[in-house]
């Protein structure tokens, strides 16, 4: 919703109007983007790395130790079989798809206070 607004605050200005205005919205925006995206870049990160993370342990040359060694080696893939994830609030996933459905609905959201005003 913050961006939504700032953005378009923006598109009613034009560079010329208030130049220090005009410059501290471009930024703000820019800021708003990364903060979004960078948890869900890094979220998207852990969950492909905790996937590979049961094939990685499985390549080991598991056969060459001893018997107490590929008993928790078992119980290491039995659990990182569950992809780990990051969670807002334990309700929705940090990752790339949370990021393009939120700018979505920032567009969206624009969009039709484009139409209103």
């Amino acid at each position: 919703m913050t961006m939504c607004a700032g953005a378009f605050r923006l598109s009613k200005l034009g560079p010329n109007d208030e130049t220090m205005t005009y410059g501290l919205l471009i930024g703000y925006l820019a800021i708003m983007i990364i903060k979004i995206y960078l948890p869900c870049y890094y979220g998207s990160e852990i969950a492909y790395k905790s996937q590979q993370l049961t094939t990685v342990l499985y390549s080991l040359d598991w056969i060459s130790f001893d018997e107490k060694f590929r008993k928790d080696l078992k119980i290491m893939m039995t659990i990182t079989s569950m992809p780990m994830d990051i969670k807002a609030e334990g309700l929705f996933p940090y990752d790339l798809t949370m990021f393009t459905t939120a700018m979505n609905f920032a567009y969206s959201f624009y969009a039709s206070l484009q139409g209103v005003f």
